[in-house]
């Protein structure tokens, strides 16, 4: 009886084999044709454009960026993705290609994210200090490259505090601020996230999200805060407070296998990478309280806010808003996005970069004399 079995399983592992190996063979050829309609799409060929991924030597490891425009005259914008750790060059060709006929852009992958990791990290390396300083060399790298002695600095959630800071340490060396799902106290953050979720469950009468939920109070806490944040990302992902109208990241996946500028190996890396730098740097991303800047800035300051954010709450970065000062500053409103209106309205986000952000690298030191400097908060379209 045994050898029966034994050579029905032999004959049956064959086919399941085949059936494994062909529908790797079609992720493959799926793939590979996505990639190529995209970079169809995107293909520059303007004669002045630029499209390159190269590595460049930053404080002591090398790390990728990427830059594109079809027009390297126009001025630099560097984009600071968010995470930490969650390189955003494999999701660009979603949001930043109508961006690169006003800006030449710049998709940095972070140390150890994305394209960067090579898991050689040290644990004294990975620190907030070190990210900051690393942003500065990065900027510096392009005003020398481009030959521009400013740039537009747009961050998004952990990039927005880095933003800050690097135009805190060096005004002179920018533009423009563009925050979007602007940081200011991310235990504050932590909080309100937290209790928006736990109202949705209750509102919802979801049983099974109100017994995970709870089980995670005192919520936030140092105990297990890895765990307990994924649980109540979870949750606020399916009640719409992170990707609007999304209830899973499966659109994020689906860009990411779609880019053309990463390989199998550069999403094994993106995956892994994520991991790696999250281990070193959420304790101090938790102890983040932006105020500790000071309120006066010397760079105009742009925040575009999701009207649903309750991953990086807007109430609490619209509050923080009307305390700072700056030669210029704007809170815009978009009215159909949470965490990422980057992703959720490409075209009026490009229009807002355009309209509102662009003037500022063409007028240089008059533009706040030629554009009205008083704080502005617009309201819903």
């Amino acid at each position: 009886m045994k050898k029966w079995i034994k050579r029905l399983l032999k004959f049956a592992a064959a086919p399941i084999l085949i059936l494994v190996v062909l529908a790797i063979l079609v992720l493959i050829g799926w793939r590979a044709n996505l990639q190529s309609a995209v970079a169809q799409a995107r293909q520059i060929d303007s004669p002045n454009g630029i499209d390159l991924i190269e590595a460049i030597e930053i404080g002591g490891t090398r790390q990728w960026i990427q830059v594109r425009g079809h027009d390297q005259s126009n001025p630099i914008l560097l984009f600071l993705h968010g995470g930490p750790g969650s390189a955003m060059m494999p999701l660009g060709h979603v949001f930043q290609t109508p961006w690169e006929e006003h800006f030449t852009v710049a998709q940095w992958d972070q140390r150890e994210s994305g394209k960067s990791y090579r898991g050689e990290g040290n644990a004294e390396t990975m620190t907030t200090e070190r990210m900051i300083m690393d942003t500065l060399e990065v900027v510096d790298y392009l005003r020398e490259r481009f030959d521009q002695d400013k740039i537009v600095v747009t961050g998004h959630s952990w990039g927005t505090y880095l933003g800050l800071n690097v135009i805190q340490l060096k005004p002179e060396w920018f533009h423009a601020y563009v925050g979007v799902g602007q940081v200011v106290n991310m235990q504050e953050n932590e909080r309100v996230t937290y209790e928006y979720t736990l109202q949705q469950a209750k509102e919802h009468g979801d049983a099974e999200a109100l017994a995970e939920l709870e089980a995670l109070a005192p919520y936030p806490s140092p105990e297990k805060i890895a765990d307990k944040m994924m649980v109540q990302r979870k949750w606020l992902m399916a009640y719409g407070g992170s990707l609007y109208g999304e209830e899973s990241y499966a659109p994020f996946i689906a860009a990411i296998l779609a880019s053309p500028d990463y390989s199998w190996l550069d999403i094994y890396r993106f995956a892994t990478g994520m991991e790696f730098v999250m281990d070193y740097l959420l304790d101090p991303l938790l102890a983040v309280d932006i105020t500790a800047l000071g309120t006066e800035y010397q760079v105009p300051i742009f925040i575009f806010s999701g009207r649903y954010d309750y991953q990086v709450p807007s109430v609490i970065n619209e509050a923080w808003f009307e305390t700072i000062t700056a030669p210029h500053k704007e809170y815009i409103w978009f009215e159909e996005s949470c965490h990422s209106p980057m992703l959720a309205e490409v075209d009026r986000f490009t229009q807002e970069l355009v309209k509102r952000v662009l003037p500022f690298t063409q007028q240089g030191e008059s533009a706040e004399t030629d554009v009205d400097s008083e704080a502005k908060i617009h309201p819903p379209m």
